[in-house]
């Protein structure tokens, strides 16, 4: 088993501190920092990964979480963070970690001793998160929109415009501008 952390880790800082503290507890030689993977190359590592850990502290849709679940991967991604809550909810194979390292670490070891049906979890994520899925979901969501805004604009083609107009003056007791 090793940890392989796929993202792009910018603090060299931090980065050091995170090789010396694998060092420390003496599993480096299971840990290993891929430096950015290419997007195209991302289904690839979570086909390989036992599960993908989302430890964001922020985040604004959590792409990777849906992308992971859509490889069969099971996904552990924060409680706190709303997109993050909302993707994994109820989703085969997502594990939702309370912002506490000990229970965090908790939810990611039941997430690897719990080995799910990858295909079911892949089926659920793309029956969820798939473009047709989402694509029904955003019609469902716009045609009753649609439906009223063509409905008003129909009754506003029906208006009888010019006699509103020919009544605003009358009712204000002014003449027309050009009628005499």
């Amino acid at each position: 088993t090793a940890l392989i952390i796929s993202g792009q880790i910018w603090d060299a800082h931090y980065h050091r501190y995170l090789m010396e503290l694998a060092q420390a507890r003496g599993i480096s030689d299971r840990v290993r920092f891929l430096h950015g993977v290419e997007g195209s190359r991302m289904a690839e590592v979570y086909n390989l990964a036992d599960a993908t850990i989302f430890p964001s502290h922020q985040e604004t849709f959590g792409l990777g979480l849906v992308e992971s679940l859509a490889c069969g991967t099971p996904a552990v991604g924060p409680d706190w963070i709303t997109p993050c809550r909302e993707i994994l909810s109820g989703q085969p194979g997502g594990w939702l970690a309370p912002k506490d390292a000990a229970a965090f670490t908790e939810v990611m070891l039941c997430a690897l001793r719990d080995r799910p049906d990858r295909e079911l979890i892949a089926r659920a994520a793309i029956a969820r998160f798939g473009s047709r899925a989402v694509a029904e979901r955003l019609l469902t969501e716009i045609e009753p929109r649609l439906e009223r805004k063509r409905a008003r604009a129909q009754r506003l083609h029906q208006i009888d415009w010019r006699a509103l107009y020919d009544n605003e003056y009358d009712l204000l007791g002014q003449e027309r501008p050009g009628s005499r």
